[in-house]
């Protein structure tokens, strides 16, 4: 939900659709396949430690990708299926571009190519099976993708000339091909639009083209889909109501958020814990103005929480707050935003089910809220690659695992993550 302000965590896949149109441009001459590529590689991603239902993963400087929490699926790519109490890298060498986690398992771009390793009931890994995966697989697919962006159920993906492809189960219309269909391998989306980046949430897709403008699909019965209606699926496309031009957009669980280039944001679908944060409990069935005067440059969307970075890189949090997902120093749910404690500054923010992460300009995760798997926080690393991946760090500061953390502080110390 993993859940990723330009984009949950990650995202997207390439293929050619039939009548798929590309921005023609402005008479430059420039050819569309490389302006759409252009495009997306200007759309910045959410975060480089991006929090899933239970797990956490980050993106290390030099590709590599470092996993911690419930391990049950094999999400972890570690090689094994126990929850950890360490950051562990991920198996293999692959040299990763980005990442994004879901529920149960967690998907990666490196050289064009999408991996996915978990939970893969369903087939939802995409790799033609149906079995968990305990270190990272290949996506069938055939196309070369730039980004992925991984729901709870479901995964979306970017190629580099702009087609979405998606995969996985399709009983609300999430992959966005006309059908109610599951599927265990990528299929286009319909409506052969252009897409500069995609975000996946519980069972409803969204996507944002290179003109700002943003559609969704899947469940629509709380107003997520934003077309101003409750109608309870769209299988296909449909534009979000409001003619804003937004910069990014995230699906969360039942809620969506979208940012414009001035740097409001706008919300919609599910307000029972203020998620929309417009200082109401009143579900939202188009796009809402987010309360206070803030001017974000970044939003990311969780299970039923948000979290954005303001212009001056301070973060700010609204929504359900039972375990602290906030970062207020409480657990009261807040309908408009309010300041993280700690006085940090991040370069990226990401909420997932019960828990936010934030990275520091120099690489240092932050994270806060519910603690995965065994209760605790991961302090340090374990590479599993390494012959001594079996040795714990005597130095693991571990915390009582009937607290949860209701305040920043350091997780999987000692990895320096990219920050963007």
């Amino acid at each position: 939900m993993g859940f990723p302000s330009r984009l949950l965590g990650v995202l997207i896949v390439p293929l050619f659709v039939a009548g798929a149109s590309f921005p023609m441009g402005d008479g430059d001459g420039e050819d569309p396949g490389t302006k759409a590529t252009r495009a997306i590689q200007e759309v910045p991603l959410a975060s480089t430690v991006v929090v899933g239902f239970n797990h956490t993963c980050g993106l290390a400087e030099d590709g590599s990708v470092y996993c911690w929490g419930e391990n049950n699926s094999g999400q972890l790519g570690d090689g094994g299926t126990e929850d950890t109490r360490q950051a562990q890298r991920v198996a293999g060498d692959l040299v990763f571009e980005s990442v994004s986690v879901g529920h149960r398992r967690t998907c990666g771009v490196a050289d064009g190519q999408v991996y996915c390793w978990g939970w893969n009931r369903f087939g939802i890994l995409g790799d033609g099976t149906d079995q968990d995966q305990f270190e990272p697989v290949p996506v069938s697919a055939g196309q070369t993708f730039n980004t992925v962006s991984v729901g709870t159920r479901h995964t979306c993906a970017l190629t580099d000339t702009g087609e979405a492809y998606c995969w996985g189960v399709n009983r609300q219309g999430q992959l966005g091909d006309g059908t109610r269909e599951d599927r265990a391998d990528p299929a286009p989306v319909s409506g052969g639009h252009s897409f500069v980046s995609l975000s996946s949430g519980l069972e409803h897709t969204c996507g944002l083209t290179e003109a700002g403008e943003a559609y969704c699909w899947g469940n629509n019965h709380i107003g997520q889909i934003g077309d101003g209606t409750r109608t309870d699926s769209r299988p296909e496309p449909t534009s979000v109501e409001g003619e804003h031009t937004f910069e990014s957009i995230e699906a969360g669980y039942n809620v969506t958020c979208g940012l414009t280039a001035e740097g409001q944001a706008f919300c919609w679908g599910a307000n029972h814990t203020g998620a929309v944060g417009d200082g109401t409990d009143e579900n939202r069935t188009e796009p809402t103005p987010v309360a206070g005067e803030h001017t974000f440059r970044s939003i990311s969307v969780g299970q039923l929480h948000v979290c954005g970075l303001t212009s001056d890189d301070r973060a700010l949090c609204w929504g359900f707050n039972s375990r602290g997902q906030l970062g207020d120093g409480t657990r009261a749910n807040r309908d408009t935003p309010v300041e993280v404690e700690g006085g940090h500054t991040f370069a990226s923010i990401s909420a997932g089910s019960h828990r936010t992460c934030g990275v520091t300009g120099d690489g240092q995760a932050y994270c806060w809220g519910h603690r995965f798997g065994e209760g605790f926080v991961a302090e340090g690393a374990i590479d599993a690659a390494a012959d001594d991946n079996d040795e714990e760090d005597d130095d693991i500061d571990m915390v009582d695992e009937d607290e949860d953390v209701l305040e920043p502080r350091p997780e999987a110390e000692g990895i320096t993550f990219r920050a963007r």
